[in-house]
């Protein structure tokens, strides 16, 4: 820790102790080559305590955050709102880069804490905030981490269309799937049944409301935090993740960094058949997207039309081909029956919602396929 300590003269009163917090930050991607989390709140916090001029108000922490935007980091606003509150009079961080990467957002924030009274040491470039003569320096470093990070975004990029032409997308977190021991993607068995359920059901048709109802109760049974809204179960279904296939990248991050947008081609992609392994035969899943097309799974449909009773009774074929049944009837928390006929039955009509099955939005889906940059 190279900051300056200031001299003080101070006679007859002892010597009021500067209130001094720290700010630490540790990207996801940049794990491997920066100094872990723990022990760069652990150094802050036996500085800080070493020291007879300093108390020591906290250390807060963001990890696994983006530096491109402080929207999103929940420690670093909550060490925001304790300077408003007037209990800071220091900050330390390790760097510019740690606290933002975003130039704009950073002088912005710099500004508002000198009118608080606060000042902000970056460790590595040496520069005291409170210091007029590092003004210059500090807008420069701030203005080289923001470009550092548009760098690092268009490597990312470049390395994920590579990989994705390869066949080789990078290991992306997708629900009933984890990461094997070699990088493949290998089902997760806890969500992986729910899935296998939800396709069981769907083929032998049960409508999409059901569908939802027993993957609540499986939920409330097994709770992973995962919402079962009606566009997230129409969404798994569509998914050809679930047949050992894969497309890449669904959606793209907006260019201001904020959210992420269906790709209507503004970046290359690739179907990769085979991939993984499948959760569901891929006769099954193609039988259920039909299903769907033809609007066969909404809930409580009057009447069934010949094409749609012809899909429900190939539907019924598979599902005794491939043992469905079976997984049906083993689940204890399907509580209904399929509507075969075209009329929901006493259990589906009390627990039915009122409004339709809705297809999903496009922009209702929340994979990450590019990667988040740093």
């Amino acid at each position: 820790m190279s900051e300056k300590r200031t001299k003080h003269r101070i006679s007859g009163e002892k010597q009021k102790k500067l209130r001094v917090a720290a700010y630490c930050r540790v990207s996801t991607l940049m794990d491997a080559q920066d100094t872990s989390f723990e022990l760069q709140c652990e150094h802050y916090r036996g500085y800080i305590t070493g020291r007879e001029d300093y108390e020591l108000v906290g250390v807060y922490g963001d990890h696994g955050k983006s530096g491109r935007k402080m929207d999103g980091r929940p420690e670093l606003g909550r060490l925001l709102t304790d300077c408003e509150a007037g209990r800071i009079d220091l900050i330390l961080t390790k760097s510019i880069a740690r606290f933002s990467r975003n130039m704009r957002e950073c002088v912005s924030t710099i500004r508002r804490l000198q009118t608080l009274g606060v000042r902000v040491f970056f460790e590595k470039e040496g520069i005291d905030t409170s210091e007029p003569r590092n003004e210059l320096l500090f807008h420069l470093m701030a203005t080289i981490a923001e470009e550092e990070s548009n760098s690092i975004g268009r490597n990312l990029m470049t390395a994920h269309k590579m990989r994705n032409r390869s066949g080789n997308p990078f290991w992306q977190r997708k629900y009933g799937y984890k990461k094997g021991a070699d990088g493949e993607w290998v089902p997760d068995e806890r969500p992986a049944a729910k899935v296998r359920s939800a396709f069981c059901m769907a083929c032998a048709g049960y409508s999409v409301g059901s569908i939802r109802r027993m993957l609540i109760r499986m939920e409330e049974a097994d709770p992973s935090g995962k919402k079962w809204r009606r566009t997230d179960v129409s969404m798994l279904l569509r998914n050809v993740l679930y047949k050992g296939d894969y497309l890449t990248q669904k959606t793209i991050r907006n260019a201001d960094g904020t959210g992420r947008t269906k790709n209507r081609g503004e970046r290359e992609q690739y179907y990769l058949e085979g991939h993984h392994t499948p959760l569901v035969p891929p006769e099954v899943f193609d039988h259920v997207q039909r299903l769907l097309e033809s609007k066969t799974l909404w809930e409580n449909r009057r009447n069934v039309s010949p094409e749609q009773r012809a899909l429900l009774e190939e539907g019924k074929r598979l599902c005794e081909e491939y043992g469905l049944y079976a997984v049906i009837r083993d689940n204890p928390y399907v509580e209904e029956t399929p509507c075969i006929e075209g009329k929901a039955s006493p259990q589906q009509s009390q627990r039915s919602d009122t409004a339709p099955d809705k297809e999903p939005q496009e922009n209702d889906t929340k994979e990450d396929e590019d990667g988040k940059v740093q």
